[in-house]
């Protein structure tokens, strides 16, 4: 789902299991594909920018 919707992310315990630790897990990994996300946003976005 994510991959035809970017910047939208999935996560939590209906995803990859039942358990607390799964979805702690889910929502770590979550995280970090939002943060590559805006990253890689913010990077375009400065090099569009730039003159």
């Amino acid at each position: 789902m994510e991959k035809d919707l970017p910047g939208f992310f999935y996560a939590g315990n209906h995803k990859g299991g039942l358990s607390v630790g799964k979805a702690i897990a889910s929502g770590c990994k979550a995280a970090d594909l939002v943060i590559s996300y805006l990253e890689s946003s913010h990077q375009k976005l400065l090099k569009d920018a730039s003159p």
